[in-house]
């Protein structure tokens, strides 16, 4: 028997989350809980933008 399931999900407009599973019995009760993962960090953004252009290499 299924005791857990753990699922990665887009939500979708209107704020809809669809999960499916062919372990999820039909008519059965369950519950169900939503953890939104946290935004990037303002730093990690900055050391992305710093790796793809950085600034201290120049051509001449």
């Amino acid at each position: 028997m299924l005791n857990g399931l753990r699922q990665k999900a887009i939500v979708k407009p209107g704020g809809v989350v669809e999960i499916c599973s062919p372990e999820l019995p039909a008519g059965a009760t369950v519950d169900v809980i939503v953890l939104l993962n946290p935004p990037p960090k303002h730093s990690e953004k900055l050391l992305t933008s710093f790796i793809a252009f950085p600034n201290h290499i120049r051509s001449s």
